[in-house]
């Protein structure tokens, strides 16, 4: 039986921002999306570390921020580092999906490429040898998707997962899907552990999301179909950005009951007009189906645990602060 850790309180009166209802210290799975981790961290480049002639900041920062994620979910949970599984099936929907990440024409953003995958090859050497399992989704899925169903499977097993990710996409594999049948904070619970920019990770679960979007977890695709995302190259509604699309969520639940209330004429002016034609062109199904996350096949590479190769690697990348009990306990499984 799980119980309730309970944190500092605020000073009386004091105002106190909104709270998430679990505690991500009862983690019991520690999903990580592994590329928007690398990608996070190459575009926010700190200063460079060499390891032997080879540039390692990339892989050590990747790996720092998954250690402190670790030590908020409670220090002892499982990790499984999720990578993409090839080209997305999206793109059948969309070919401009993504398209502008590629900068083909950008020589300073493919060298960045190339490091970034050459560092990724450092990292699994290293996780490898920290026991962390590496899943890869079938052909066509993508980190998202395989998250979600592995949240998704996890969740049903009554186990607590936390998932590592500033990726509003994972909004959507968070569970439960709403508080109306929650009995008490020991029940089971998907988060998320969102990165920001000062260095902290912020915890959000449904609960937190919904005091703070409006939204529960199954509403995220819905919402992305009106409002788009312009970090996956995609656009929604003309005039429609994210607050207004879930300011019309939390009135009207799904896009159905939306699209009802504009034929009404509940939700009226050039933004309900937009969202009709955009209805009538397919462009909220198409975004629709963009946005939402597919459950998939996987394959899981176990890795194998020893506390001599590890130490070994982090000499050899010259990876020194990672080599104190205080961070090094947390690179293993123990």
């Amino acid at each position: 039986m799980r119980t309730k850790k309970v944190g500092p309180q605020a000073p009386k009166g004091a105002p106190r921002p909104p709270q998430p209802f679990f505690d991500p210290e009862d983690t019991d799975v520690l999903l990580v999306d592994a590329m928007n981790a690398f990608w996070r961290v190459a575009n926010a480049l700190a200063p460079e570390m060499e390891g032997g002639g080879v540039r390692t900041d990339i892989a050590f920062l990747a790996l720092k921020h998954i250690i402190m994620a670790r030590k908020i979910c409670g220090g002892e949970c499982d990790i499984l580092i999720v990578f993409e599984g090839g080209r997305s099936i999206r793109k059948k929907i969309d070919p401009e999906y993504k398209a502008h990440r590629s900068r083909g024409d950008d020589e300073a953003f493919q060298e960045l490429a190339q490091e970034v995958y050459r560092q990724v090859r450092i990292f699994k050497e290293i996780i490898h040898h920290s026991g962390w399992g590496i899943v890869t989704p079938e052909e066509g899925y993508e980190a998202d998707d395989g998250i979600y169903t592995l949240a998704k499977k996890l969740y049903e097993k009554d186990l607590n997962v936390t998932v590592l990710s500033n990726d509003k996409d994972l909004y959507g594999c968070m569970r439960p899907l709403d508080y109306g049948n929650l009995a008490v904070p020991t029940d089971p619970f998907v988060g998320l552990l969102r990165p920001r920019k000062a260095g902290s990770i912020k915890f959000v679960d449904s609960k937190l999301l919904h005091k703070t979007l409006g939204l529960w977890p199954d509403q995220i695709a819905n919402w992305k179909a009106l409002a788009g995302d312009p970090s996956d190259g995609y656009k929604g509604v003309p005039g429609v950005g994210e607050k207004t699309a879930a300011k019309w969520l939390a009135n009207h639940r799904t896009l159905l009951c939306l699209l009802e209330a504009i034929q009404k004429g509940v939700v009226r002016g050039k933004r309900g007009h937009a969202t009709q034609e955009s209805f009538k062109d397919g462009t909220i199904e198409r975004c629709f189906e963009l946005a939402r996350l597919r459950e998939c096949k996987y394959h899981i590479a176990g890795g194998d645990p020893s506390y001599v190769s590890l130490v070994q690697s982090l000499k050899d990348y010259e990876m020194k602060t990672m080599l104190v009990p205080g961070n090094l306990s947390h690179l293993t499984l123990g």
